[in-house]
């Protein structure tokens, strides 16, 4: 259980860091286009 709860976690961390590096990514290319 203890196992699943840290993997459930770390998914949500990485959603979290591909959500704000796609931010990222498309607010430079809006501001370059």
């Amino acid at each position: 259980l203890s196992v699943q709860r840290d993997l459930r976690e770390d998914v949500g961390r990485c959603a979290e860091h591909t959500a704000s590096l796609l931010q990222a990514l498309t607010g430079s290319e809006a501001i370059e286009n």
